[in-house]
């Protein structure tokens, strides 16, 4: 900020006669052709003439002159050395007794006199003037002189402004009204100081005005139209002396300068928001000459120059660098806010957190006073800042924010957050010597961060080939041995392809699980171009292939005959580049991956050479894939984490060894920067495990099995209960606690089902633990869902040993099964389950699969059973694994396969009977509970009892006709699955014997037992 200062008063001294002190006031033009004397009046009481006509018809001024900084033609010698000089020079003559004034211009030093009315009076207007030189320390010098008849008190000379005000005046040179007529002038000098100047130059004009206005009009005794020599005959001669002749009042305009000089308020301050205590530099622009400078600090005078300034107390202050003459002054000002920096310290803090914590929220222990802004640093190096919501970087430092979690999407990393250096938290040891070891595979931009690796979410990786060779028509047996090159030729009986492998498509260090191919781009060097051009094609290998046994009998028909990809090669081409993204995604989302063959796709005795891996020092040639993909991530550099708890290598999915931390402790460096005021300090954080992490056996159980929930180990006092409204963090009133049958110090292990603690669905398990190290409690939180268990009934299937009812020839003991014959309690084998039963209960969403062992169903084993099973033996049992396709909960139930052994049976011996006889069919045999007889051919017989009978042996047979007649012994209908046996007796019947005198008959073979 630059502005002027204006004294107040200006104190001038007129020929050592008086001091005359005048204010000097803006006033906007008021214009010079006013009329003046109102000032003059005011100053001299003697004063009695307002202005009159002193050149005749009403003028004011006798003469009017004029400096036009505009123009520089008419300026003196010393203007050409001094371009900021104008002078009013004498360029012409003025007539000896003017009448009214000189006509023209005419400049310079010489003596105006008048003898007629009011005296000699001069106007000087200044004009032009630049507007770069209006606020500026110019000065306006003139000397005015007088000499003739100024003898009366009222009688003086006067220089006014525009502004009516006097500026100075030639005095009177006597009293009374006795005339002075001197030849010798009176003169004054006087200047209108820089202030002044650039008060009246604002409009871009000066006027002064030169006055003698006497003390009343037309009076001579008082007025400065009074001539010397009493007689006027009209003419002068300046001697001033009785002789005749008019010598005038004369007034000579002797100097009129004006001298444009421009002060330098420029300057340089170090540092406008500096510290308590922190020099700043005040340093002015070097051209303040030839005028003072000096420098202010809320108004004292702290020296002139280069200064050095050193605040002592935090505020507000004005420092000013002021340039001038002492009698006005020019001024640039700056407000310079002083901070005073925070106090730093070193602190200790517990703290009762999970795992993890935001060392911000703590904010208000480390800088109590809230002012300016803290930062926290991972590291007592100070290179690594803790990211809160905010970007910054240490003025004067070399601290970068970390953002561990690539892309942005954490505002508040927690102390486990890798930094951007790189660096891992040092968690020191309190009470534990143990070692969590990250897992093989990290999928977890968490885990990642916790063991000290660098998480990639997704991105481009290259890719280059882990093996490449050729194979040769011309020699199909042949595997070869490449250099740094591979061949593809298109000659007929001698063709020439080159196999490639990309296996890392499928390592999830270089493409993570989960992530998605946008982009795959195979890219070949070429080293040696083909003669004009060749076709080539890009197909999938279907089999494995190795450098060491790969050869053309072997591969060439193992590709896939539709193309991923078709190019030409041409003369001249550096590299190729073909986009194959479809099989990579391909390989990349099945897991089958064999690689790839570029193969000549035309006859042509035309080939090019590509570098092959084997090349060195250029990787850049190698042949490689450069694959895009999104989502996903990848970890890289992970270390083990040494001196934490279980709770926190488990939930990192680390394997821990050793003994456990109860508690953690991490020490951090601290910023607190207040308007680029900085301390530091320390704290050291004492993290207790109050605020658990729960792990369970499972978080996903089947009805009926037991889950076993652990609690970070080292806490005093352990309380499991069932959490219904785990929202809150906290144990309610209304929530149990599980019993102490289920809780073993730091462990709940808990049943399933109806009537526990887990009944089907979720539940919420929480516990609520008491550090051993702080006086802190927290409460952690698990859920867990139990799955509605898998009903299976145990089930028999039954098949005979005899398929033929009417022998046992074929009965050895065994019978073929159809297993599924357990799900479906309508097929024939499944009669005798004892309910009737499904092994499946008749449940939809069910797989059944079939084991040897109980062992082999309760494990899922690969040794399953065929869809049909023979047994060995009778009974023999399988073990059915019915399992929910959803839940994969499952129940294993037994299948027991039984083989039944047919009826053993016999009718006894054919035999011969005569009519009338009454056989009883005592051959009959069995093993079943009954049998019965019946008649399957021949007329005329009957049996004693048709009826199933436990004696078939006791019926009887008897014929009135004679014939042949089939009699059948059937079995009993059986319980089981072996069909009705049934066995055939064949009886003759003959005509019975007639008696004669003469001669006698008898029948033989009567007795079918015989």
């Amino acid at each position: 900020m630059t502005r002027s200062k204006f004294n107040s008063a200006i104190t001038r001294n007129l020929f050592g006669r008086f001091l005359l002190t005048i204010s000097i006031v803006w006033i906007s033009s008021l214009g010079i052709f006013a009329q003046v004397g109102q000032q003059i009046q005011n100053l001299d009481p003697n004063y009695g003439n307002s202005g009159g006509s002193a050149g005749g018809s009403g003028m004011l001024y006798t003469e009017i002159q004029t400096i036009d900084m505009s123009l520089t033609a008419n300026q003196s010698s010393a203007h050409q050395s001094n371009p900021n000089l104008f002078e009013l020079v004498e360029t012409g003559g003025c007539p000896t007794n003017p009448s009214n004034g000189c006509s023209g211009i005419y400049l310079g030093a010489r003596e105006m006199c008048d003898g007629s009315t009011e005296g000699p009076d001069y106007q000087v207007v200044i004009t032009n003037i630049e507007a770069g030189k209006i606020k500026t320390y110019s000065t306006v010098s003139f000397t005015i002189c007088r000499r003739g008849d100024y003898g009366h008190i009222a009688e003086k000379v006067y220089v006014v402004d525009e502004n009516d005000t006097v500026i100075a005046f030639v005095d009177s040179s006597g009293g009374g009204s006795t005339s002075d007529c001197t030849p010798e002038q009176q003169c004054v000098t006087a200047t209108i100081s820089g202030c002044d100047y650039s008060d009246l130059a604002a409009d871009g004009t000066i006027s002064l005005g030169i006055h003698c206005p006497g003390g009343n009009r037309g009076t001579t005794a008082a007025d400065c139209d009074a001539v010397c020599n009493s007689t006027r005959s009209g003419r002068r001669d300046g001697d001033y002396d009785n002789d005749g002749i008019l010598d005038g009042n004369c007034v000579e305009l002797t100097k009129f300068s004006v001298a444009i000089t421009t002060p330098d308020v420029g300057n340089t301050i170090s540092s406008t928001s500096p510290c308590v205590g922190q020099s700043v530099t005040l340093t002015p622009n070097s051209n303040s000459a030839p005028f003072n400078q000096k420098w202010t600090v809320n108004g004292s005078n702290i020296g002139s120059g280069t200064q050095t300034w050193t605040p002592s107390a935090q505020g507000t202050y004005t420092i000013c660098n002021i340039v001038g003459n002492g009698t006005c002054e020019e001024e640039d000002c700056t407000i310079v806010t002083v901070s005073k920096p925070p106090t730093g310290q070193n602190l200790t803090l517990d703290v009762c957190a999970e795992s993890d914590f935001n060392p911000y929220d703590y904010a208000s222990s480390i800088n109590p006073g809230g002012s300016g802004t803290l930062y926290l640093f991972t590291d007592n190096t100070c290179t690594s800042v803790i990211q809160d919501n905010t970007t910054f970087n240490i003025s004067g430092g070399t601290a970068f924010p970390a953002n561990p979690s690539s892309g942005g999407t954490s505002n508040a990393p927690m102390l486990s957050a890798i930094c951007s250096d790189g660096s891992t938290p040092v968690y020191n040891s309190m009470g534990g010597n143990g070692t969590c070891t990250p897992p093989s595979t990290i999928t977890t931009e968490g885990q990642c961060m916790y063991y000290g690796g660098t998480w990639t979410p997704g991105g481009t990786v290259t890719i280059e080939a882990n093996k490449n060779t050729n194979v040769e028509e011309a020699n199909p047996t042949v595997t070869w041995t490449l250099g740094d090159k591979i061949e593809i030729k298109g000659k007929l009986d001698d063709k020439l392809s080159a196999l490639f492998g990309f296996d890392d498509v499928n390592n999830t260090s270089v493409i993570p699980a989960g992530a998605t191919i946008t982009s795959a781009m195979l890219k070949l060097t070429i080293q040696a171009d083909p003669n004009p051009s060749l076709d080539i094609s890009i197909n999938e290998m279907t089999s494995g292939w190795t450098l060491a046994t790969a050869h053309w009998n072997n591969t060439i028909n193992n590709y896939n005959t539709t193309a991923a990809a078709t190019h030409t090669v041409l003369k001249d081409d550096t590299s190729i580049m073909l986009d194959i993204t479809s099989l990579v995604s391909q390989w990349y989302t099945t897991g089958t991956n064999h690689g790839l063959m570029v193969r000549p796709n035309q006859t042509l005795n035309e080939a090019f050479k590509v570098y092959s891996n084997d090349i060195s020092n250029a990787s850049n040639l190698r042949p490689n894939l450069i694959v895009t993909y999104t989502g996903g991530g990848v970890c890289s550099g992970a270390s083990t984490v040494t001196n934490t708890t279980t709770a926190l290598c488990s939930s990192n999915n680390g394997t821990f060894t050793g003994t456990p931390a109860d508690q953690m402790s991490q020490t951090i460096k601290y910023i607190i920067s207040d308007n680029g005021c900085t301390s530091e300090g320390t704290v050291t954080f004492n993290v207790s495990n109050s605020d658990p992490i729960l792990s369970a056996s499972t978080t996903d159980i089947c009805e009926g099995e037991n889950v076993t929930i652990t609690a970070p180990f080292g806490a005093a006092s352990y309380d499991f209960f069932v959490d219904d409204n785990p929202e809150n963090g906290m144990k309610d009133a209304a929530e149990f606690s599980l019993s102490a049958a289920y809780v073993s110090n730091n462990i709940a292990t808990i049943p399933t089902g109806t009537g526990t603690p887990l009944p089907t669905g979720t539940t919420a398990i929480g516990v609520v633990i008491v550090s051993s190290g702080f006086p802190c409690e927290g409460t952690g939180t698990i859920d867990i869902t139990v799955e509605q268990a898998v009903i299976s009934n145990n089930v028999a299937l039954t098949l005979c040993d005899d398929t033929n009812a009417d022998s046992n020839a074929d009965e050895d003991g065994s019978a073929t099964f159809t297993l599924a014959d357990a799900e479906d309690n309508s097929a024939t084998s499944n009669l005798n389950s004892g309910t009737g039963e499904d092994v499946d209960n008749g449940a939809t969403g069910i797989t059944v699969s079939y084991y040897p062992t109980m062992a082999d169903a309760e494990a899922k084993t690969t040794n399953t059973l065929s869809a049909t099973y023979t047994t060995v033996s009778s009974p023999d049992v399988v073990y059915a694994r019915v399992e929910n396709d959803m839940t994969g909960c499952y129940s294993v139930s037994t299948v027991t396969l039984n083989v039944e052994s047919p009826a053993q049976l016999g009718a006894g011996l054919d035999f011969v009977m005569c009519t009338g006889d009454v056989v009883t069919l005592g051959g009959a045999s069995m093993n079943t509970p009954t049998a019965s007889w019946s008649i399957q051919s021949g007329t005329g017989g009957t049996l004693s009892d048709e009826n199933p009978t436990a004696n078939p042996e006791a019926v009887t047979f008897t014929s009135g006709t004679v014939g042949n007649f089939v009699l059948r012994l059937t079995s009993a209908n059986p319980t089981g699955s072996c069909p009705a046996e049934i066995r055939d007796l064949n009886v003759t019947v003959n005509g019975s014997p007639t008696a004669s005198n003469t001669t006698i008959y008898s029948c033989e073979n009567t007795d079918p037992t015989a």
